[in-house]
């Protein structure tokens, strides 16, 4: 093969490689084709709405705060939290509630406790004594009962954001639940 040749064909496919790799997004409704720019389509985005309109040239997304996704009654959702995957039927959880730990595809009840492993340098105890009682259970790490039996989730996060804490933990059951006991 000519060396020239040889060039030309490398140039020729490169230029239909690029060709595919453009901003343009094509939408096909029966015969008829549609480009959209995502430039345009990122400028239409509204962070209220989730509502598609389609002019002859554009598309438009809104977000519609209807639309957002809601709990349903009775449907469980996966929580994430101590380093692993929970479900729950509920996005609260409170003293008494019971979680299947998707990890191991075992039941445990809530004990309504957090456990705190802090940074002894970093950790200023005195930002949760008013909200916790906290008892001293290791080296660093602390077993924390909130003072009014509220969220235990969200205190969970926001334990988390606090300036030397290293790991937070909702203090689980795993003992057997008895409603859950096999019979022999």
């Amino acid at each position: 093969m000519n060396k020239n040749t040889a060039v030309n064909v490398l140039i020729l496919g490169l230029t239909f490689s690029l060709t595919g790799c453009s901003k343009k997004t094509e939408l096909q409704n029966d015969d008829i084709k549609e480009k959209v720019s995502l430039e345009q389509q990122s400028e239409n985005k509204d962070a209220n709405d989730t509502k598609i309109t389609k002019n002859e040239t554009s598309l438009e997304v809104k977000k519609d705060p209807a639309h957002q996704i809601k709990q349903l009654p009775g449907q469980s959702i996966v929580l994430m939290m101590n380093g692993g995957k929970f479900e729950a039927t509920k996005t609260t959880l409170v003293k008494g509630d019971i979680v299947t730990d998707l990890t191991m595809f075992e039941k445990a009840r809530v004990t309504g406790d957090l456990v705190v492993v802090t940074d002894q340098d970093t950790f200023d105890q005195s930002v949760i004594k008013d909200s916790y009682t906290v008892r001293n259970i290791a080296k660093a790490t602390y077993q924390l009962t909130p003072k009014s039996s509220e969220n235990l989730l969200l205190n969970y996060k926001l334990l988390r954001q606090l300036t030397g804490v290293k790991r937070v933990e909702v203090q689980l059951d795993y003992s057997p639940i008895e409603d859950e006991k096999a019979t022999y």
